[in-house]
């Protein structure tokens, strides 16, 4: 949504001093209204990325080895906590581990998490560069871990 906002602020920005330039102020006006709103809606996404991620939070998210016992084995685990200090949690990614995952094992990446009504992850998703990749939680607690 930042793209097209940017642009639009860039268009009729330009439409606003072409009219300006060649002396019709009417053009002129309209052209500013499209740049008031436009720049209204870019500023307030710049300034707040969460509300462009429609309730997502920033987090960081770390691959960790499944625990010990007898818990559930499906999934990937990973250690979730976001940006505002919420959590951390253990959470279990409806995905199968892959081999790219045991390079990244204990390194936090970038990403987002949804947290549902009970206030444990729903879903998160992962920057990986080049692409961001979105799973569901199959299951989370809440954990003591700091680290």
């Amino acid at each position: 949504m930042r793209i097209p906002a940017a642009f639009t602020v860039f268009a009729a920005g330009a439409m606003a001093l072409s009219a300006l330039a060649a002396g019709r102020p009417s053009e002129a006006l309209a052209a500013l209204a499209v740049l008031a709103v436009a720049g209204g809606i870019l500023w307030r996404l710049l300034r707040d990325p969460a509300a462009t991620r429609r309730g997502g939070h920033f987090a960081t998210v770390r691959f960790r080895p499944p625990p010990a016992g007898d818990g559930p084995r499906t999934g990937t685990f990973a250690l979730v906590r976001t940006q505002e200090r919420r959590g951390p949690w253990d959470v279990a990614l409806d995905r199968r581990p892959e081999r790219a995952d045991l390079e990244v094992m204990g390194v936090d990446q970038g990403g987002w998490v949804w947290l549902g009504e009970t206030g444990l992850p729903e879903r998160v998703r992962i920057d990986y560069g080049t692409t961001w990749k979105t799973w569901p939680v199959l299951s989370a607690a809440e954990t003591g871990d700091t680290t």
